[in-house]
């Protein structure tokens, strides 16, 4: 397992594959830690993807990781509405870089032949929604207790886009005992998918876990994961 850190684009980021070009060959997956989080959070997951043949990339999302700054300590403290709008705009501005940062990697030829998917726990699920909103590249994407409708009522919120996910291929995980991230957001937005496209049960699927919070029961993580790779391997 070789790891390596570069900086691109400013975006601090951690490499993970056994055979490097064979791994670029077969695909790149770029994954996004929850909050609060650093691209060393899922280190596991990394190489969980690695060891299935796979680029996998980790990225400190914005004021995240060695991006970090004083003000995420604070969230906490901020009024509900002012705490979500923060977290928001982290959101929003972290989606923004990943159109870039995806040009920089297939300059690099870290990404071949586009052959680009994305994978995002908690706030990196709101991430992973919110490119695949922008960027009509993504091949297909797995999130984890995350959501494509913001808590804020904003018009980018990826909800509204969903003629964005036409030919994209999306495993959404969920917990039923969330109450962090909003569980019946994604629950409405796969009901939206599957009456706005025929082919939904091709390449569309929901789980929910219904004895996990938004910290999962390990079981339940650990069967993510593996849910996770079989996506990818049946549709990367």
């Amino acid at each position: 397992m070789i790891k390596e850190n570069y900086k691109i684009n400013n975006i601090p980021l951690i490499t993970c594959y056994n055979k490097k070009e064979e791994a670029i060959s077969k695909g790149t997956i770029i994954f996004f830690h929850g909050l609060f989080g650093s691209k060393e959070s899922n280190v596991s997951e990394l190489e969980t993807l690695a060891n299935e043949g796979y680029f996998a990339i980790g990225i400190d999302n914005l004021n995240h990781g060695e991006r970090k700054e004083e003000s995420l300590d604070k969230i906490n403290e901020l009024s509900k509405m002012d705490g979500e709008l923060y977290f928001l705009e982290m959101v929003i501005n972290t989606a923004k870089e990943i159109p870039k940062l995806i040009d920089e990697l297939i300059n690099r030829g870290l990404i071949k032949d586009e052959k680009v998917s994305l994978a995002g726990v908690s706030m990196g699920g709101y991430i992973t929604y919110s490119v695949i909103s922008i960027d009509s590249r993504i091949k297909t994407a797995v999130t984890i207790v995350g959501s494509p409708q913001y808590n804020v009522d904003l018009e980018s919120s990826p909800h509204n886009f969903i003629s964005k996910f036409d030919t994209i291929k999306i495993l959404s995980i969920n917990a039923s005992l969330d109450d962090i991230v909003p569980t019946e957001y994604m629950r409405a937005f796969h009901e939206k998918l599957k009456k706005t496209y025929p082919d939904y049960e091709d390449r569309f699927k929901y789980i929910e876990f219904e004895n996990s919070g938004h910290m999962m029961e390990e079981e339940d993580w650990d069967q993510s994961i593996k849910l996770m790779v079989e996506w990818f391997s049946k549709f990367f």
